[in-house]
């Protein structure tokens, strides 16, 4: 049972996205489809792997851009909190209020996630739910239990706002 991890930084304000691969199975999922859908799915066919599940931690435009074209690309379902269904539906607007101009449509949610913890798992991946509201409604964080890693979106920054 192995599990790599690919982060990659996209996106208009540099966000990071997170590729998490069972090397067994070559499942993958994506965590923050911020950008560059075909640079995540390249990212994720370079190692062999197939991403089989979008999560994102929450719906502010940086983490959600390329949600729709990845979900499109691979087939894959999209999961988020279920307070960030607003912010997805406002997602092409967004860009202006930033001033990036129009951003592209969100992702349809295939999955809402509630506040209480969940346990999320594939393959030999397994992630918790922690729900860490305060940055941005329904936002939430994935924990690695067994490799003491946890993916808090923007509840935590180094070096930075938050």
């Amino acid at each position: 049972m192995a599990i790599e991890i690919k982060r990659l930084t996209l996106g208009p304000v540099s966000t990071n996205a997170y590729i998490v691969g069972d090397t067994d199975t070559n499942e993958a999922l994506v965590i923050d489809p911020v950008d560059e859908a075909d640079t995540l799915l390249q990212a994720a066919q370079d190692s062999g792997w197939e991403i089989k599940l979008i999560l994102a931690t929450h719906a502010h435009f940086d983490h959600v851009l390329a949600s729709k074209e990845l979900k499109e690309k691979t087939g894959a379902p999209f999961w988020v909190h279920e307070d960030s269904v607003e912010w997805l539906k406002i997602l092409p607007q967004a860009g202006k209020k930033f001033g990036f101009g129009t951003f592209p449509e969100a992702a349809e949610p295939d999955r809402l996630l509630k506040s209480e913890s969940e346990t999320i798992e594939l393959g030999a991946i397994k992630l918790e739910t922690l729900y860490t509201p305060g940055h941005a409604p329904g936002h939430l964080a994935y924990y690695m239990r067994d490799h003491d890693i946890v993916f808090s979106g923007d509840s935590l920054f180094y070096g930075s706002i938050g």
